[in-house]
């Protein structure tokens, strides 16, 4: 222990200070010397500490790495071990059928190609495990089929060569569902007409969807079976749709001259014209119609129930007969009256012509019908030289909106009229008069006829009717050199102003609507639907499995196993 330096009772010498303070220093400076040896002692200390300390952190480090590594592998080897077994189990199914799938282990990729396309449809199973386990890559649009052909599933929503569209609309179709778009198409691109067929029966709006798909002959046939107003008559022909043909030929009145009077098509005409013996042709030709005519025994109680039916008007008046009190259906009752009218004006019976227009029932003032009538009843009246009648007539024809045509009968009938009062009758009513009604003929609207001086034929027939009628022979005789010259200033009166007033609508009972073509190719086969169902799905999975590629997994999984 070091002695600090103290003063000392007695009086030091300065030389005795001197060697005080120097051994005082000498031993600080040791004390000084001792703690720096101590502190370098404890940092070299601490230093091989800390080494220590890192050098064993870095081997727990790489012992830690290594340990973690080994687990990794042991598991890889596991997994690869559980994914061999597993499709061990897959695969032994399928050896019967395709041997070589047993050694998949030791045979490449190609190999086992070869012997998975031997397997039939099980190997699908195989190939979505694979994809499941990462064992191979599959584009997933080809995955969703290959799913979608291994589960059997034809409602998925998934992109398909046209094979696979046609067999699932087919399978839509028969399952009585709407098949998709894009189905339909493929189903009408593949000329196999008779499943689009079926769908159009359960849906013909799907026309419009397929029709840019198929031929023009296609086309025609199609729009046929859906939308039959719109082909028109070559495509009739080139359909051989002869039943549309007639039909049409029907409605336009041109059928042809040559069919037998007992034809179907010739009978409703004659029905229609009012022909009732051809009723009795009924029951055999056209057995649809047997119930609707027999009640033509009654025919008042007819017009209750099928009045409203112009096709039948021409068979209601002939069973009527001349009895030409109301029946109660007013259209019909005009009708009638104006068709006899006519009749008997073509017939040079002025007077029951001018009967059948007297009593006609109220009908609206300006209506088509009512100037008919008022029109005709003045043609009468005027030849009649019932002045006063016509008089009245008039004054219903001047009623506003008139047609040019009214507007010109009223001047003609007028100047007649006038002319008659100034005493110059019979030059009046010779150029009032029709030379069309002398001779029995409707006058052509608009004086345009499809046929060349069409009154020959009919004055040729009025000669021999009018042999023994010197009267009428000259008034025929007259009217046809009124016509030959042309009669340039018309000034006779036009009867009638509307021909199609006088001749019963075609349409009704007697002219069937146009209907679908029935179908001309055969149901499907349900069979052979199943079949094609069967043939898609191998075709879905062997496609998936040719363009399935192997992945690093399989190889290392094969090189394991091998």
């Amino acid at each position: 222990m070091s002695t600090s330096f103290q003063e000392s009772p007695f009086p030091l010498t300065p030389a005795q200070r001197r060697a005080a303070l120097i051994a005082a220093e000498r031993e600080r400076r040791q004390a000084q010397r001792e703690r720096r040896e101590v502190a370098a002692h404890r940092s070299v200390l601490m230093a091989m500490s800390q080494a220590e300390r890192a050098q064993r952190a870095v081997l727990l480090r790489h012992v830690a790495g290594q340990v973690r590594g080994l687990a990794q592998r042991v598991a890889h080897t596991e997994r690869l071990e559980a994914l061999a077994r597993e499709l061990d189990a897959t695969v032994g199914g399928l050896t019967a059928a395709a041997p070589g799938l047993a050694l998949w282990r030791r045979d490449d990729w190609d190999a086992f190609l070869r012997s998975a396309l031997e397997a039939g449809d099980g190997i699908g199973q195989v190939l979505l495990l694979l994809v499941e386990r990462e064992l191979v890559s599959l584009a997933p649009e080809r995955l969703r089929l290959l799913r979608a052909a291994v589960d059997r599933d034809m409602t998925a929503a998934v992109d398909g060569p046209d094979s696979w569209r046609i067999a699932r609309g087919a399978a839509a179709v028969l399952g009585g569902l709407r098949p998709q778009p894009e189905d339909l198409r493929a189903m009408a691109r593949s000329a196999d007409l008779a499943m689009v067929d079926s769908a159009l029966d359960q849906d013909p709006a799907l026309v419009t969807t397929i029709r840019p798909e198929v031929s023009a002959i296609e086309g025609n046939y199609l729009k046929a079976r859906t939308r039959p107003r719109l082909v028109d008559h070559d495509a009739l022909v080139q359909l051989g749709w002869h039943e549309e043909i007639r039909r049409r030929q029907l409605v336009a009145g041109e059928l042809p001259r040559d069919l037998h009077e007992d034809d179907p098509w010739v009978l409703r005409h004659r029905l229609f014209e009012g022909d009732v013996g051809a009723a009795a042709l009924v029951p055999s030709a056209l057995p649809e119609l047997v119930e609707i005519l027999d009640v033509l025994r009654s025919p008042r109680q007819f017009v209750e129930t099928q009045g409203a039916d112009p096709s039948l008007w021409r068979l209601l008046d002939a069973a009527l007969g001349d009895d030409l009190a109301g029946t109660g259906h007013l259209t019909f009752d005009v009708w009638r009256r104006l068709a006899r009218a006519r009749a008997m004006l073509y017939s040079d019976d002025l007077a029951a012509a001018a009967a059948c227009v007297r009593d006609v029932p109220s009908l609206p003032s300006g209506g088509r019908m009512a100037v008919e009538v008022h029109n005709l009843a003045l043609y009468c009246a005027v030849l009649s030289g019932d002045v006063n009648s016509a008089r009245a007539l008039l004054r219903e024809l001047r009623a506003p909106g008139r047609s040019a045509a009214t507007a010109r009968n009223i001047d003609v009938a007028e100047t007649t009229l006038n002319r008659m009062r100034d005493g110059d009758k019979r030059s009046a009513l010779e150029d009032f008069e029709s030379p069309w009604v002398v001779l029995g003929l409707d006058e052509p609207a608009g004086s345009e006829s499809s046929v060349e001086r069409p009154w020959d034929a009919r004055w040729v027939a009025l000669q021999r009717e009018t042999k023994t009628d010197a009267a009428r022979r000259i008034r025929v005789n007259r009217a046809r050199q009124r016509l030959a010259v042309g009669d340039e200033e018309r000034r006779h009166f036009i009867v009638p102003l509307a021909a199609d007033s006088y001749v019963p609508a075609r349409r009704g009972v007697l002219f069937p609507e146009a209907s679908p073509m029935p179908r001309r190719t055969p149901p499907p086969d349900v069979e052979s639907v199943r079949e094609s169902l069967r043939r898609v799905w191998r075709e879905a999975i062997s496609t998936a499995l040719r363009e399935a590629r192997p992945t690093e997994l399989w190889q290392e999984l094969h090189d394991a196993r091998g």
